[in-house]
């Protein structure tokens, strides 16, 4: 079937599949008629509501009424990856910050609540950063790749420590080493990437 959707603010004619059920299936669709080197969908509104569909969830339900108005904004892969960067040199403080708040906490009945979002945020950060490093860099880098295997040791040595119920280990690695390298990645590591890509 054929819909009229505005990409960017022009008007647009592309084909879609006759039986669009859930969120990620327009997605798709969409994608399909987009130049993927030099176009990613980074904003997307059905029936005037904004929809973040990397978070919302793949698996949301859409009807007919919404198709009737599609608007999507699109940006160049480097442009996001950028972006992307720029927000985890802030995100950095934050981990850092909530490293500092949980010390006291290691091991407390309410400890495990907050470990589970640290572990959450940890992984976000490193996925992200993986992603934007294949985007932005032709060849690897040996400092950045040492620095990003660093970070996936220490979280795998979190887990272990904890599981092994290593207090004084766990605590070294949240007070010291994972601060370190988060620091090392907000101080040097992501304006590396930025500077390398521009040359």
């Amino acid at each position: 079937m054929i819909y009229q959707i505005s990409l960017n603010g022009e008007k647009k004619e592309i084909q879609l599949g006759d039986k669009l059920q859930i969120l990620s299936q327009l997605v798709e669709c969409i994608e399909s008629n987009l130049n993927k080197e030099t176009q990613v969908i980074s904003e997307l509104k059905l029936g005037g509501i904004s929809y973040d569909w990397s978070t919302h969830g793949s698996d949301i339900e859409i009807n007919s009424n919404q198709l009737s108005e599609i608007e999507v904004w699109t940006k160049n892969p480097k442009e996001i990856a950028i972006e992307s960067l720029e927000y985890l040199k802030k995100y950095c403080s934050i981990l850092i910050q909530f490293c500092d708040d949980l010390k006291p906490l290691v091991f407390e009945p309410q400890f495990e609540r907050f470990y589970v979002q640290l572990i959450d945020g940890l992984m976000t950060f490193s996925e992200t950063l993986s992603v934007s490093k294949k985007i932005l860099l032709k060849e690897s880098i040996q400092n950045l790749d040492l620095l990003e295997n660093d970070l996936k040791s220490i979280i795998k040595d979190m887990h272990d420590s904890k599981r092994d119920s290593e207090l004084e280990y766990f605590k070294l690695l949240l007070s010291k080493y994972l601060p370190q390298n988060l620091l090392s990645w907000q101080n040097t590591g992501i304006n590396q990437i930025i500077r390398l890509h521009e040359v």
